[in-house]
Protein backbone atom coordinates (compact mmCIF):
# COMPACT_ATOMS: atom_id res chain seq x y z
CA UNK A 1 0.00 0.00 0.00
CA UNK A 2 1.27 3.45 -0.94
CA UNK A 3 -0.57 6.11 0.78
CA UNK A 4 1.19 9.05 -1.13
CA UNK A 5 -1.96 11.57 -1.17
CA UNK A 6 -4.65 9.14 0.46
CA UNK A 7 -6.69 9.43 2.88
CA UNK A 8 -5.94 6.99 5.30
CA UNK A 9 -8.64 5.21 7.20
CA UNK A 10 -8.74 3.63 10.97
CA UNK A 11 -10.81 1.76 12.86
CA UNK A 12 -11.13 -1.40 14.98
CA UNK A 13 -13.03 -4.03 16.98
CA UNK A 14 -12.56 -6.17 19.77
CA UNK A 15 -8.69 -4.32 20.54
CA UNK A 16 -7.10 -3.61 23.68
CA UNK A 17 -5.73 0.07 23.38
CA UNK A 18 -1.95 -1.38 23.62
CA UNK A 19 -2.53 -3.25 20.85
CA UNK A 20 -3.98 -0.63 18.70
CA UNK A 21 -0.93 1.52 19.92
CA UNK A 22 1.28 -1.54 17.97
CA UNK A 23 -0.83 -1.27 14.63
CA UNK A 24 -0.18 2.35 14.52
CA UNK A 25 3.71 2.40 15.99
CA UNK A 26 4.02 0.21 12.85
CA UNK A 27 2.82 1.92 10.42
CA UNK A 28 4.47 4.75 11.77
CA UNK A 29 8.27 2.70 11.10
CA UNK A 30 6.80 1.41 8.12
CA UNK A 31 6.46 5.24 6.79
CA UNK A 32 2.76 4.85 5.80
CA UNK A 33 1.92 8.13 7.84
CA UNK A 34 4.56 9.88 6.09
CA UNK A 35 2.88 10.64 3.09
CA UNK A 36 -1.01 10.65 3.76
CA UNK A 37 -2.95 13.73 2.69
CA UNK A 38 -5.54 12.91 6.06
CA UNK A 39 -6.67 10.82 8.22
CA UNK A 40 -9.79 9.51 9.32
CA UNK A 41 -10.82 8.04 12.52
CA UNK A 42 -13.65 5.72 12.67
CA UNK A 43 -15.40 3.63 15.47
CA UNK A 44 -13.49 1.65 18.02
CA UNK A 45 -15.95 -1.20 19.43
CA UNK A 46 -15.46 -2.90 22.90
CA UNK A 47 -11.78 -1.48 22.31
CA UNK A 48 -11.14 -0.74 26.20
CA UNK A 49 -8.56 -2.24 28.15
CA UNK A 50 -9.28 -5.05 29.81
CA UNK A 51 -5.80 -7.74 30.24
CA UNK A 52 -3.32 -5.32 29.95
CA UNK A 53 -2.13 -3.75 32.99
CA UNK A 54 0.05 -0.68 33.18
CA UNK A 55 3.98 -1.42 34.86
CA UNK A 56 3.39 1.76 36.26
CA UNK A 57 0.71 3.20 38.54
CA UNK A 58 -0.88 5.70 36.21
CA UNK A 59 -3.98 5.10 34.48
CA UNK A 60 -3.82 2.73 31.47
CA UNK A 61 -4.22 5.02 28.38
CA UNK A 62 -7.66 4.57 26.28
CA UNK A 63 -8.27 4.25 22.56
CA UNK A 64 -8.16 7.83 22.39
CA UNK A 65 -5.20 8.61 24.47
CA UNK A 66 -3.19 6.51 21.88
CA UNK A 67 -4.98 7.60 18.60
CA UNK A 68 -4.42 11.38 19.89
CA UNK A 69 -0.71 10.90 20.27
CA UNK A 70 0.06 9.85 17.01
CA UNK A 71 -2.33 12.13 15.33
CA UNK A 72 -0.81 15.32 17.23
CA UNK A 73 2.40 14.24 15.39
CA UNK A 74 1.21 14.34 12.31
CA UNK A 75 -0.22 17.77 11.05
CA UNK A 76 -2.19 16.34 7.98
CA UNK A 77 -5.85 16.75 8.35
CA UNK A 78 -8.00 14.55 10.51
CA UNK A 79 -11.72 14.19 11.68
CA UNK A 80 -11.82 11.75 13.94
CA UNK A 81 -15.26 10.04 15.59
CA UNK A 82 -17.06 9.23 11.84
CA UNK A 83 -19.38 6.33 11.69
CA UNK A 84 -17.53 3.71 10.34
CA UNK A 85 -16.23 0.16 11.17
CA UNK A 86 -18.16 -2.14 13.46
CA UNK A 87 -20.91 0.19 15.54
CA UNK A 88 -24.95 0.69 15.50
CA UNK A 89 -24.89 3.67 12.93
CA UNK A 90 -21.83 2.89 10.27
CA UNK A 91 -21.69 4.03 6.99
CA UNK A 92 -19.86 1.85 4.43
CA UNK A 93 -16.88 3.87 2.57
CA UNK A 94 -16.03 2.87 -0.67
CA UNK A 95 -11.63 2.20 -0.78
CA UNK A 96 -10.26 3.93 -2.94
CA UNK A 97 -13.16 6.25 -4.41
CA UNK A 98 -12.07 9.95 -4.67
CA UNK A 99 -12.91 11.96 -1.19
CA UNK A 100 -12.80 15.53 0.15
CA UNK A 101 -11.35 15.57 3.63
CA UNK A 102 -12.48 19.09 5.40
CA UNK A 103 -11.00 18.82 8.94
CA UNK A 104 -12.69 22.53 9.69
CA UNK A 105 -16.13 21.31 8.86
CA UNK A 106 -15.62 18.29 10.48
CA UNK A 107 -16.75 16.24 6.90
CA UNK A 108 -15.57 13.28 4.65
CA UNK A 109 -17.82 13.50 1.24
CA UNK A 110 -16.99 10.57 -1.42
CA UNK A 111 -17.29 12.29 -4.51
CA UNK A 112 -17.60 9.22 -6.77
CA UNK A 113 -19.84 6.46 -6.30
CA UNK A 114 -18.42 2.81 -5.82
CA UNK A 115 -19.33 0.97 -8.72
CA UNK A 116 -19.78 1.81 -12.14
CA UNK A 117 -22.35 0.59 -14.34
CA UNK A 118 -21.44 -1.86 -17.13
CA UNK A 119 -22.55 -1.10 -20.95
CA UNK A 120 -25.02 -3.42 -20.43
CA UNK A 121 -26.70 -2.43 -17.43
CA UNK A 122 -29.96 0.04 -17.45
CA UNK A 123 -28.92 3.82 -16.69
CA UNK A 124 -31.71 4.09 -14.57
CA UNK A 125 -30.60 1.53 -12.04
CA UNK A 126 -26.99 3.09 -11.98
CA UNK A 127 -27.40 7.09 -11.55
CA UNK A 128 -24.06 8.50 -12.11
CA UNK A 129 -23.23 11.32 -9.76
CA UNK A 130 -21.20 14.41 -10.75
CA UNK A 131 -17.67 14.14 -9.60
CA UNK A 132 -17.75 18.08 -7.99
CA UNK A 133 -20.79 17.04 -6.10
CA UNK A 134 -20.86 15.00 -2.91
CA UNK A 135 -22.35 11.67 -3.23
CA UNK A 136 -22.52 10.96 0.20
CA UNK A 137 -20.97 13.13 3.39
CA UNK A 138 -20.03 12.13 6.89
CA UNK A 139 -20.05 13.93 9.90
CA UNK A 140 -18.22 13.00 13.37
CA UNK A 141 -20.23 12.75 16.49
CA UNK A 142 -17.63 14.41 18.64
CA UNK A 143 -15.38 17.06 18.05
CA UNK A 144 -12.50 16.19 15.38
CA UNK A 145 -8.95 15.51 16.90
CA UNK A 146 -6.47 18.13 15.44
CA UNK A 147 -2.89 17.64 13.87
CA UNK A 148 -0.82 20.41 14.57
Amino acid sequence: MRPRGRILLHEDVGEEPFRIDRYLMHLWNAGIFDECAGICIGEFVDCEPRSHRSQWSGPTPTVEDVVERFVRALGVPVVARLPLGHGEDLATVPLGARVWLDADACRLDVLEPAVVASTTSSPALYPSAPIATPVWGLRPCAAPLRGR
